[in-house]
């Protein structure tokens, strides 16, 4: 009974669930009424919300940057906004919601509702993401000179993903700090409709006509299940890397869609997807600083593809890059704007000074580079075979699969020798030497490899499948896996419960409301990550209390350090501890709990609150 409990646990862990679940749906029904005229009579359908999302951080971030006002008051005129464009889409007899959505968002549900019960675990969550979140919440506003600081790493960090959570907050009526795992589910959802949109296509059907159960199983599985770069505990979080791959993968297919149109003298279509590109390139530069490289790669491919293809005359194509560049543009400088005028150059990342600059190890950081990339085959092998197929484009690109190759090539390409080149200048010679996140980073451009991936799916099956296999017979198994994938994996999904992170949580909770006003903390935890520092830090957000740092097993735990990290503290929260430790403290510290220890009048110390671990977590110790 206990297991089965258990198990009934990840899906329903609070009442929480009902208005995060309701305020992430809500939001992407608004946001798709809000982008359907936007994106004009030949959109396309799969990314509407995209489009209403551009539109709303448009407006949001040059209202507040420019004139500054307040976040609220935006929202409320883009939501008298919302449904005044639903109505204009609606009378041109135009759906403001993607044909066989409401399939996929079914789908999704029980991924959906397990999201709904999560809460923040993962340690750049802690560090930036959802401090940002909440200050958004609390000030209505980006930060400026009069409020610089945000709980975030880089307070100028670009906030177009950060606002999709704020406006779902609004909706919520209140600050909800698990929206980011939701929001990702629901644009990959998006996602999953291009690339079985793709797939179909390359397969020689109407991605048009029948959007049934079958067609949205495999949105479903191409976005999660046969998705090399779906990690859940990036996508289940409040990371941008989702958000930023799915803007990618809806940039670089437009402006292959609008290849496509020229090369057919489609010009009405192609006005229609130049202004498509611009809307989701304006979500793309805004959402992490290192984006507007993303999106110039993209550029540079389908530049050098119409400059190469010979149906296209490239002053056709040149004159649709006012369109495509503008809204990004603009974006990009009103942010620009804002971050010189009104933030310190220590609010954003980076370069380092030349003489810090890791060039003789370039062949090192490409070494680690590589490795990382034999042992993720999924992603890296796909991007190889766009490279393999783009280089035959290059000599002659007569086929569309030719063409989209060539694209996603120049930016796999592209993006990987970008990353070298940061690991070298703006990274430390630890992070470079082992090319930091280097994995993480590349789900960025996960979903655009994938686009490609799908078309070609869609073409060999053509080619070479169809004839061989009955569709009728094999079209139910997508369908099937995604039903069965979220009871399945569940456990593996609800990475949150974790041991030691509801731990972690229940202490932080705790000290928030027990710690004297004017308290100065240090925190000890020498056998873990130092990840517990950030999850306590955010739950001492506007108290009195000041966290003065942390020792962890990255950094060296001798007496001397000890000692310094002791001076001028009231308190000391331990984790985990060694001899050192318990030596300049004067108490045992056994290992299985947490300690509250204050210092008494005479410097002694003395524990005044304890939190034992579970039993089922064996805690590291020496």
């Amino acid at each position: 009974m206990d297991m089965f409990y258990d198990y009934i646990r990840l899906f329903v862990d609070g009442d929480h669930q009902l208005v995060s679940l309701g305020a992430a749906v809500v939001l992407f029904v608004l946001l798709s009424m809000l982008g359907a005229p936007f994106g004009g009579r030949y959109r396309i359908a799969e990314a509407t919300p995209v489009f209403g999302w551009s539109v709303a951080v448009t407006v949001l971030t040059a209202l507040n940057a420019i004139a500054g006002t307040s976040f609220v008051h935006v929202a409320i005129g883009l939501l008298v906004l919302s449904g005044l464009a639903a109505a204009w889409a609606w009378r041109d007899g135009l759906s403001p919601f993607p044909p066989g959505g409401w399939r996929v968002a079914v789908l999704l549900l029980p991924a959906l509702i397990i999201a709904s019960a999560m809460v923040p675990s993962q340690w750049d969550e802690f560090s930036h993401w959802v401090p940002t979140l909440r200050f958004l919440s609390e000030f209505h506003a980006f930060p400026n000179a009069e409020t610089p600081v945000t709980g975030g790493f880089f307070p100028a960090y670009p906030y177009n993903w950060s606002l999709l959570g704020y406006l779902g907050g609004l909706i919520g009526l209140g600050y909800l700090d698990n929206l980011g795992g939701l929001l990702n589910l629901l644009l990959l959802g998006c996602f999953g409709m291009l690339a079985a949109r793709l797939a179909v296509r390359g397969a020689g059907g109407d991605p048009e006509t029948d959007r049934g159960w079958k067609w949205a199983g495999l949105a479903v599985v191409l976005a999660t299940l046969v998705n090399p770069t779906f990690v859940e505990k990036i996508v289940l979080t409040a990371y941008a890397d989702t958000s930023t791959a799915v803007a990618t993968a809806f940039t670089l297919v437009f402006g292959w869609m609008l290849i496509e149109a020229l090369g057919e003298t489609k010009r009405q279509r192609g006005r229609s997807l130049a202004w498509q590109f611009a809307l989701s390139a304006a979500v793309l530069v805004n959402i992490k600083q290192s984006n507007p490289a993303l999106l110039g790669l993209i550029v540079i491919g389908l530049v050098a593809l119409a400059w190469r293809d010979p149906r296209i005359e490239f002053r056709r194509f040149a004159r649709h890059l006012p369109v495509m560049l503008g809204l990004p543009l603009i974006m990009f400088a009103i942010w620009r704007f804002h971050v010189m005028t009104e933030l310190p150059p220590s609010a954003e990342a980076g370069f380092l000074p030349f003489s810090q600059w890791s060039l003789g190890d370039a062949h090192l950081v490409l070494w680690r580079m590589l490795t990382v990339a034999i042992q993720k085959t999924g992603h890296f092998g796909l991007g190889v075979a766009a490279v393999v197929i783009g280089v035959m484009a290059w000599r002659r690109c007569h086929t569309p699969l030719r063409r989209l190759a060539f694209l996603t090539a120049v930016l796999f390409v592209g993006f990987n020798g970008f990353l070298w080149v940061m690991y070298l200048t703006q990274f430390g010679q630890y992070d470079a030497l082992r090319a930091a996140s280097f994995w993480r980073y590349n789900m960025q451009i996960g979903l655009a490899v994938l686009a490609f991936a799908a078309f070609a799916g869609g073409v060999l099956w053509k080619e070479r499948v169809a004839q061989h296999v009955n569709l009728r017979r094999v079209g139910w198994l997508p369908l099937a896996l995604a039903l069965i994938a979220p009871p399945v994996f569940a456990h593996k999904l609800r990475f949150d419960l974790e041991p030691p992170k509801p731990h972690f949580h229940a202490v932080g909770a705790a000290l928030s409301e027990t710690l004297p006003a004017g308290a100065t903390v240090t925190l000890f935890d020498v056998h873990g990550s130092g990840e517990s520092f950030h999850l306590t830090r955010y739950y001492m957000w506007k108290k009195p209390i000041t966290l003065t740092g942390y020792l962890s097993a990255y950094q060296t735990v001798d007496a001397a350090i000890v000692r310094h990290r002791l001076d001028g503290v009231s308190h000391v929260l331990v984790h985990s501890a060694n001899a050192p430790v318990r030596a300049a403290l004067g108490l045992p510290l056994p290992r299985g709990t947490s300690y509250l220890i204050a210092r008494g009048t005479d410097d002694t110390w003395s524990v005044v609150g304890s939190w034992p671990y579970s039993d089922d977590y064996a805690v590291p110790g020496d």
